[in-house]
């Protein structure tokens, strides 16, 4: 999670959405930078702004420029599986390296450890009137493609968007089994219609 007064943006960081990249990228130009723990680097949009209501009230009519990423909801969950075989959470619960993609999908997203991550990637940018609260989302797909236009809107040099916490290479998104696609469509729906109907365009304009 990013904000720069100076520039006057705010970067809402999803989950497995190159966040660490952006945030390595805009960091210099910003004066608020929270990137651990996960819950902190990817709060959402609702929590950033009662946890910083109180710029608002230093710097009235502050409008910063509100952005964020989503993701293909079959990329996203696989790329949360493949995360996770990490050796770092060797013999720690949030291990999934002992899990076929199978067994992952029938059993994480129940957990109430883990549920927040199988939460439609879109809940994360609304605001408190459930509708999107951002000014631009961009389609992880497009992100490389966006991103130069993205840098000249915020102000800032275009810097390289550098591959950094990757996930390790594994389970392919497409051998996922068609009907756990099916479900995982489902589950994602507000996703699926959100790359469709809000991506790719700045969807207000802000001084």
């Amino acid at each position: 999670m990013l904000i720069s007064i100076r520039k006057r943006f705010l970067f809402i960081a999803g989950l497995k959405t190159a966040s660490t990249a952006i945030e390595a990228a805009l960091a210099p130009h910003c004066e608020i930078n929270l990137q651990a723990p996960p819950q902190i680097k990817h709060m959402t949009l609702v929590e950033a702004e009662e946890r910083f209501a109180w710029l608002s009230q230093i710097l009235p009519g502050l409008r910063l420029f509100r952005f964020g990423v989503i993701r293909d909801p079959v990329d996203y969950v696989v790329s949360i599986y493949n995360s996770h075989r990490k050796e770092a959470f060797r013999g720690r619960p949030a291990y999934s390296g002992n899990l076929t993609f199978d067994e992952f999908w029938r059993s994480w997203p129940g957990q109430h450890q883990f549920a927040w991550l199988f939460e439609p990637q879109v809940r994360r940018f609304q605001g408190k009137d459930g509708r999107l609260g951002l000014d631009y989302l961009i389609d992880y797909a497009r992100l490389g493609e966006e991103w130069p236009g993205l840098c000249v809107r915020l102000g800032v040099p275009v810097a390289p968007l550098r591959r950094l916490n990757e996930s390790p290479e594994g389970f392919d998104a497409r051998d996922v089994p068609m009907p756990i696609v099916a479900a995982i469509y489902e589950r994602f729906a507000e996703d699926t219609a959100a790359l469709r109907n809000l991506t790719g365009r700045v969807l207000r304009n802000v001084a």
